[in-house]
């Protein structure tokens, strides 16, 4: 439970009821994300009332479900619990493979969009887009059997240059990013600049969009958002996990990513947990057991 300005404690509540198109999970253990910390720091994304309990992925076993979900049975364990959407079928709310698809979709791409035939891994290769990522040096392997085309280091102080040599050679138009960690935007405008030729250009930003965040002319910059409507978020979140997920994951073109760094302590080491992730990590992904 968070309270305005303080840190995490563990304290009881009533166990919920799921609703009507929901699955109660009983959580064995959660993923944090750079957003957890975001809330628990300056309240950003904004948090409607204190005490809250924040929080975005979750897996676990499902004890209960609401009277208008068929495709998840009821499991029989009972301990700590959740809600979540009934298409997450039972896994909690996997928040890193939702920023994906949710991004192309917050700039008008369809999911449905198919460029060249599927091959690799990964949502941007499986719309058929060719990929220029930026990351540590050390995870550029990686990232290419990922299906990324090309992999730049950030930390490198031409690596506007490193990005807009590489596209010049393939001899297209770059006009479509995606950032997805803090501070990530800065570099991008003058990517975009010598990259799009005249045409206009479209960034999705995961991390909340601060006032005065760069910009360019005939460029639209937008936070990475999935429909608001229930019925067009309720059908986003559909495709997203019962689709690309599931059938991602059994035909193999998505892998689960990162790898995990495991901590210990249950609900009571989150905060250190958090602290962790504050303190930087790389390449991996923080998880508690519960």
């Amino acid at each position: 439970m968070l309270t305005k300005g303080g840190t995490l404690v563990v304290t009881e509540c009533t166990t919920p009821e799921p609703g009507l198109h929901e699955v109660l999970i009983e959580v064995q253990a959660v993923a944090l994300n750079p957003i957890d910390v975001s809330q628990q720091d300056r309240g950003l994304p904004p948090v409607p009332m204190y005490p809250a309990v924040i929080g975005c992925d979750a897996a676990g076993v499902v004890p209960k479900v609401g009277t208008h979900v068929s495709t998840v049975a009821p499991g029989t364990r009972f301990q700590k619990y959740a809600l979540a959407q009934s298409e997450v079928q039972g896994a909690g709310r996997p928040l890193g493979f939702k920023t994906a698809p949710s991004a192309w979709t917050t700039l008008g791409i369809p999911l449905e969009t198919r460029y060249v035939l599927q091959d690799e891994h990964g949502s941007a290769r499986t719309l058929g887009f060719t990929i220029y990522a930026t990351a540590s040096t050390k995870h550029h392997a990686y990232l290419r059997s990922l299906g990324a085309d090309a992999a730049s280091d950030f930390h490198d102080s031409d690596v506007v240059a490193q990005i807009v040599t590489a596209v010049g050679k393939e001899g297209i138009e770059l006009r479509t990013a995606h950032c997805v960690v803090p501070r990530g935007l800065q570099p991008m405008p003058e990517v975009l600049k010598q990259t799009k030729g005249n045409a206009a250009a479209r960034v999705a930003h995961s991390p909340v969009l601060l006032p005065g965040h760069p910009t360019l002319d005939n460029t639209e910059v937008k936070f990475n958002l999935p429909p608001l409507d229930q019925a067009g978020r309720d059908k986003h979140m559909h495709q997203c996990f019962h689709g690309w997920l599931r059938e991602g994951l059994e035909s193999g073109s998505v892998v689960p990513s990162p790898r995990v760094q495991v901590e210990g302590g249950g609900l009571a080491g989150l905060n250190a947990a958090h602290n962790k992730l504050k303190a930087g990590v790389s390449g991996v992904k923080v998880v508690v057991r519960i």
